[in-house]
């Protein structure tokens, strides 16, 4: 084999992996989109429904000592929820 047909060859691989690169940074970028669009809902959902509604339910006089033990745990599985997603997210980075 010549030693440009090697080059050629080596080039061609290298150009394969690059093509394949791009196509992975294509889909990162769709992944992402979904993602952030996702955790936009979510945050939207969180601070304009759940947090007010969370506060007026868990001060309502009405509400029982055992509903509000209830509502301390829906709290608590809710930042877990978010502490689960950020680890996820930093796990991306290492």
């Amino acid at each position: 084999m010549s030693r440009v047909k090697e080059v050629d060859d080596i080039s061609k691989e290298i150009i394969k992996k690059l093509d394949e690169a791009m196509v992975q940074t294509v889909n990162a970028r769709l992944f992402y989109e979904k993602y952030k669009s996702l955790l936009d809902e979510a945050k939207k959902i969180h601070e304009k429904k759940y947090v007010p509604l969370w506060n007026e339910v868990y001060s309502d006089e009405a509400t029982t000592n055992q509903e509000q033990e209830q509502l301390k745990e829906l709290e608590k599985a809710m930042k877990n929820a978010w502490e689960k997603l950020g680890k996820a997210i930093n796990s991306l980075f290492e």
